[in-house]
């Protein structure tokens, strides 16, 4: 039985049909938005390329292809803020001022009362000439919104744009009387000072910026040690500090910025004062640790032990780990120290500072590194090969020694071995050399260790596998390289090569007179490639220098660099020569006159550039030999 009525299955269906053709008139008006909201971004995206074009032009000098576009776009949108300002400079840019205040007018019927209009007022009345009145406008504009910093910022941006330095100054100085919170324009003072080389004033107003924004102290650091002061103007400016200081809540901090002025500028004593000054208030002494290492790199040894020794000396010491690497440090500028000068005291000092070390971290980690530090005294200041020896060993046998230091201990052990003659256990011990940031020096050890012996081939085999491995450019491949060239020269000259490989194992063992009599044979030895007999010829007259025996090695110099055969490489020995007579027999004028023969017979000479530096260094300090 049909339960519909006629009537009702045709308002059914009309109620269907007009449901559909609502659907399909609310489809379309959708569609239709969605058309023009694409149309609309698309049109919006061209204006804006187009936009981009002409402040590309404008940026490369081509006014004549930028105001139509701008005009067009701004006739179009006649809103657009970016649109109206660009217009504006590019008039100002082409000095067309009556269009520019064609704009600006048309500009103010629109809205009368804008302060950004106003300012550009007073732009085009300066550009007129009118600085009176430009003044005056800018000023009516800030007394009349005496709170909007962005006001005080576009009024100043206009006086910096035409030059008005000063009165840019004034008008953020101003800007913080009335607006206190706006004490960031301390910042825009700074920076414009800056920006004319006036450090001073700069200093002033970063630090006023600092005194307001603690916070900000890594970057007001950084600006301020930007500064290029000569060394004439330093002891001004540190006075401007001190006076900043004295009345800062942030004395601490400026006192830090001046110790790091003073290291900056290698003032090391300077900077150790204050750093000493404010280790005594401070907790921990991260910032005198990090200068401390510091003066290590750059050489200044006495300067750098003196801060680690205050960081050790500290009564109130607690943190462990500071602590220890000042240890590590003092015993490294020790080392550097014992080494540079000759004096015992200083190896002695280091030693008794790791049985400090020892007493007081017993168990600690880092033991093994003094260990090593010691080991490293034994064998390159007492030159004590056994003890040194035993150090190394007793290390690679500690259960918590880290890997790369047993490496490195291996390594050390190794070379005692050779010192000590015993060539097989020296390989035994680098072939269990695995780390691979010290497995490319144990190879050329061993391969420098089968050079020694005369075996050829294994001595290859260990080159050609560091190569292989580590590629060229690995810190060894250059001694890998001269050795391979040294294998080529003598595998055929069994009677030279006896003598030359037991001149090179000679000196490793530090057996200097020994080895410079070896050598010696060999000077004259024409069967040997040019670039080994110059080396043989600078071998000499080093190892006659460290023999204390001068005259030789200058003589050796003179040689080599008169030996016709070797005039592709005299150029190391003019310059080893003119270093001996400047340096050890004080004659600078001759020294002087090497340095410029190097020059003239060797400019593409890898020593150029150092015997310039050298000229020029012997010049200043001997005007009165060569003014």
């Amino acid at each position: 039985m049909n339960i519909f009525r006629p009537s009702t299955v045709f308002f059914l269906a009309l109620g269907m049909f007009l449901a559909c053709a609502t659907a399909q008139t609310v489809n379309q008006t959708e569609g239709q938005k969605r058309s023009q909201e694409i149309r609309k971004r698309f049109f919006e995206q061209q204006e804006e390329q187009y936009y981009q074009i002409a402040r590309a032009y404008l940026n490369s000098g081509r006014f004549q292809l930028a105001i139509p576009i701008l005009e067009d776009l701004l006739t179009r949108h006649p809103h657009k803020q970016a649109y109206y300002q660009t217009l504006f400079s590019a008039y100002l840019m082409i000095n067309d001022l009556e269009k520019a205040e064609n704009l600006i007018r048309r500009r103010l019927s629109q809205t009368p009362n804008d302060p950004a209009l106003q300012i550009d007022q007073a732009t085009l009345l300066l550009k007129k000439g009118d600085k009176e009145g430009a003044l005056a406008k800018w000023q009516e504009v800030l007394d009349l919104h005496p709170s909007d910093i962005t006001l005080y910022l576009r009024v100043a941006n206009a006086m910096l744009q035409n030059r008005l330095f000063d009165e840019a100054l004034q008008v953020y100085q101003t800007a913080i009387d009335r607006n206190p919170h706006a004490k960031n324009l301390y910042q825009n003072m700074a920076y414009l000072y800056q920006s004319r080389l006036m450090y001073h004033q700069a200093a002033r107003y970063y630090l006023k910026y600092l005194e307001a924004f603690p916070t900000q102290q890594g970057f007001i650091f950084s600006r301020i040690l930007s500064f290029e002061l000569e060394p004439e103007e330093r002891p001004a400016f540190f006075r401007t500090l001190d006076e900043v200081a004295r009345n800062s809540k942030q004395k601490e901090k400026i006192l830090l910025l001046e110790a790091q002025l003073h290291q900056r500028y290698r003032e090391y004593d300077q900077a150790l004062r204050l750093y000493r000054q404010l280790a005594e208030n401070q907790k921990n002494d991260r910032y005198l640790l990090n200068f401390a290492k510091d003066a290590e790199k750059d050489s200044s040894y006495q300067v750098s032990l003196q801060a680690y020794q205050l960081i050790i000396d500290h009564p109130n010491r607690k943190q462990t780990t500071l602590l220890l690497e000042a240890y590590r440090g003092a015993v490294r500028t020790l080392f550097q120290l014992a080494e540079q000068s000759g004096e015992q005291k200083y190896a002695n000092q280091a030693l008794e500072l790791i049985a400090a070390v020892q007493q007081q971290f017993p168990g600690a980690p880092e033991l093994s590194y003094f260990s090593y530090q010691k080991g490293l005294f034994y064998l390159e200041y007492y030159f004590d090969v056994d003890r040194a020896a035993q150090t190394f060993q007793e290390i690679i046998r500690h259960p918590r020694v880290p890997p790369n230091l047993a490496s490195q201990a291996r390594l050390k052990l190794g070379e005692c071995f050779i010192i000590k003659g015993d060539l097989p256990k020296a390989r035994e011990v680098f072939q269990h050399v695995t780390n691979r940031k010290y497995k490319a020096r144990a190879l050329l050890n061993l391969a420098q260790i089968y050079f020694y012996q005369q075996e050829w081939k294994k001595a290859r085999e260990q080159l050609q596998t560091l190569i292989g491995e580590f590629g060229v450019e690995n810190e060894t491949i250059n001694n890998a390289l001269e050795l391979q060239m040294k294998i080529t020269a003598l595998e055929n000259l069994p009677e030279v090569a006896a003598v030359f490989t037991e001149a090179e194992l000679l000196t490793f063992q530090r057996k200097k007179s020994e080895a410079l009599k070896k050598y010696d044979q060999l000077v004259t030895e024409r069967s040997l490639p040019a670039a080994l007999r110059s080396q043989i010829y600078l071998r000499c007259a080093r190892l006659s220098l460290e023999l204390e025996e001068t005259p030789q090695a200058l003589e050796y110099c003179r040689a080599a660099i008169q030996d016709s055969s070797l005039q592709n490489y005299a150029d190391r020995a003019l310059f080893l020569m003119a270093s001996i007579l400047e340096n050890y027999l004080n004659r600078p004028e001759q020294a002087f006159e090497a340095y410029q023969q190097l020059l003239e017979l060797y400019p593409n000479s890898l020593f150029a550039q150092a015997s310039r530096d050298r000229m020029r260094i012997i010049r200043k300090n001997h005007p009165e030999i060569l003014p």
